[in-house]
């Protein structure tokens, strides 16, 4: 079986949801492909170092490197700085003494919904997440902060209509994923041109967001996401109105 990549999203949410667990910790391992390019990190003011290791030895020489035997800083850090060591290796394969170094005493896996999880704050996902929106989990760990993730729920369940209108706030403007919400964010002020941040995120992303819209609002929704989607938004509102007439609120199946 193929391991994760590890993306600065992933491994910021992880060493965010460590940190909230352990304060004090120094040292952390997450399981994924022993590879890295995405620099040092800032997780809540603190510097949070990337290491891949590609053998049990290489995990201790990194710990070497950043941790004195006490646990105390060692050569090249700094009383703030937080290690992140990406492997491909199970617990057992380093050894209680290595394990005893790391947070939570394990090597933890990455996995997007249950960071996604830890950025809103919630004990449990909607059961109506489905398989192969995968694009959601990666698009709001990408663009959605944390401060606005839990002040969107009641730290209990995370819905999909949350979640997708969280998504419709940082990507297009709207406050919700709706007609009136998306021909709104035509007018709104941002000084640049109606929907331009569709064009800096992934395609997933950015093909997910509008296919939610159109299937959410029946042929007024597609015919909105078509228009979004073809980079014509400044003529949003204009044809909004006129496609009001023809298909009214757009909650139907256009039957």
């Amino acid at each position: 079986m193929s391991l994760r990549v590890a993306t600065p999203e992933l491994v910021h949410q992880q060493v965010r949801a460590v940190l909230e667990k352990v304060p004090t910790a120094r040292a952390l391992a997450v399981r994924a492909e022993p590879r890295w390019t995405g620099g040092t990190l800032d997780v809540d003011g603190r510097t949070v170092a990337v290491r891949p290791c590609t053998s049990p030895l290489a995990v201790r020489a990194t710990l070497a490197d950043h941790l004195d035997p006490a646990g105390g800083a060692g050569p090249g850090t700094t009383g703030s700085e937080v290690v992140v060591i990406v492997c491909d290796l199970a617990d057992a394969d380093l050894g209680h003494d290595v394990l005893a170094r790391l947070a939570g005493a394990r090597v933890w896996g990455l996995e997007p919904w249950g960071a996604v999880q830890g950025l809103f704050g919630v004990r449990r996902l909607d059961a109506a997440f489905r398989k192969d929106q995968g694009w959601i989990a990666e698009a709001l760990l990408t663009h959605v902060p944390a401060d606005t993730a839990r002040s969107l729920t009641g730290r209990a369940v995370l819905s999909v209509e949350v979640a997708l209108d969280a998504l419709a706030r940082q990507i297009l403007g709207a406050d919700h994923l709706s007609i009136d919400g998306v021909i709104a964010a035509t007018s709104a002020d941002t000084g640049s041109a109606p929907f331009a941040r569709l064009a800096d995120v992934a395609p997933e992303t950015r093909d997910g967001l509008l296919g939610a819209l159109a299937d959410r609002h029946g042929p007024l929704g597609e015919l909105v996401a078509a228009i979004v989607g073809n980079g014509h938004g400044a003529d949003l509102l204009a044809v909004g109105v006129a496609a009001r007439a023809v298909y009214g609120q757009g909650e139907h199946d256009g039957g």
